[in-house]
């Protein structure tokens, strides 16, 4: 029986859902028999990759930056959202030196890139959505 990691437990299930074997991996949901060494840190993996695309990216960019933007970006945060949230985080001396909204860029376009599966979960839900908003219905889950 395969357990859901709880510090990556919705990444599991899109992983799951897309059939992701990528993410499957680095979620520790499939495993490797023969690895050695320590379970992987998804957050870690991806800010590392980050990090190697845009060696310039800002100081305040580490794990724990990184695992929100990470999380918020799969409950669609907007640009804006992902902005204002950033701009809480970097010294207020540093906001006319340091082009944040170009950073904001790179970052969704980096996610995009890597988290190309996930677009099918949005347009599913999006779908879903647009239809009950024309309908003027509530969203029912049916079951059998």
């Amino acid at each position: 029986m395969r357990e859901l990691d709880v510090s990556a437990s919705g990444l599991q299930i899109i992983g799951l859902l897309t059939y992701d074997l990528e993410i499957l991996q680095k979620t520790n949901f499939l495993v490797n028999k023969e690895r050695k060494e320590s379970k992987n840190d998804i957050y870690s993996v991806y800010l590392n990759k980050y990090l190697e695309v845009y060696s310039d990216a800002p100081g305040f960019l580490n794990r724990k930056v990184f695992k929100n933007i990470l999380m918020c970006y799969l409950y669609n945060e907007s640009h804006y959202g992902l902005l204002k949230k950033l701009e809480g985080l970097i010294d207020y001396s540093l906001r006319s030196t340091f082009d944040l909204n170009a950073e904001v860029f790179r970052i969704r376009g980096f996610l995009n890139e890597n988290f190309i599966a996930f677009d099918k979960v949005f347009k599913i839900i999006d779908g879903i959505v647009d239809e009950a908003i024309k309908s003027n219905s509530i969203i029912v889950r049916r079951f059998g």
